[in-house]
């Protein structure tokens, strides 16, 4: 990784710079892996929903 070695290896100004680039890119991971946790959680409630109401239908025909 280029920022990596940047950061390493590179002057004051460079070190800044990929040390931002980093941070940035950390922060948008971090962001995506929250969004993705949210979606399955999300889906999973969903199906939970779906299987309740079911459920509900069922002994609604049934009485």
């Amino acid at each position: 990784m280029e920022a990596e070695a940047l950061a390493r290896t590179g002057s004051p100004h460079e070190k800044l710079r990929a040390m931002h680039a980093l941070g940035t890119l950390s922060g948008s991971y971090l962001k995506a892996l929250e969004a993705h946790e949210l979606e399955k959680r999300v889906k999973d409630l969903e199906e939970r929903v779906a299987e309740l109401a079911g459920g509900r239908l069922k002994a609604r025909r049934t009485a």
